[in-house]
């Protein structure tokens, strides 16, 4: 099959269109561009509550919210997007044989060997 120059263009026209149409995750789940951790946390309790976490988007969102966690907020605020994150987990069913979520079980962990190395 030969692509001549035209076929070529719209390909290249429908594709941006495509990408153009496309949303960012935080506008997918109902927040703007410059989103405070209040709002965030705020979204999330409805997500959970709605129990609208699966999809491809949800390790994204896990993603965002870890990211979020890192960059922003007091430690209280971090802590309550950590609890919200692992209510997310639960949510989607992404537990281990314990229920505890990965992120739980590797908190449970430092706080061993932080225990261990004060002796």
């Amino acid at each position: 099959m030969k692509l001549t120059k035209s076929k070529l263009k719209q390909i290249i026209k429908e594709e941006l269109e495509e990408i153009l149409q496309e949303q960012s995750l935080p506008q997918k789940i109902g927040l703007n561009y410059q989103f405070t951790t209040a709002e965030l946390i705020q979204k999330l309790k409805e997500l959970i509550g709605q129990k609208t976490t699966a999809g491809k988007d949800f390790r994204d969102l896990e993603t965002m919210i870890t990211n979020h966690i890192r960059a922003k907020g007091t430690p209280e605020e971090k802590q309550e997007l950590k609890d919200l994150r692992d209510d997310l987990l639960r949510a989607s069913g992404d537990v281990e044989h314990s229920g505890k979520t990965g992120y739980e079980r590797r908190r449970v962990r430092r706080a061993y060997f932080k225990d261990k190395e004060s002796y």
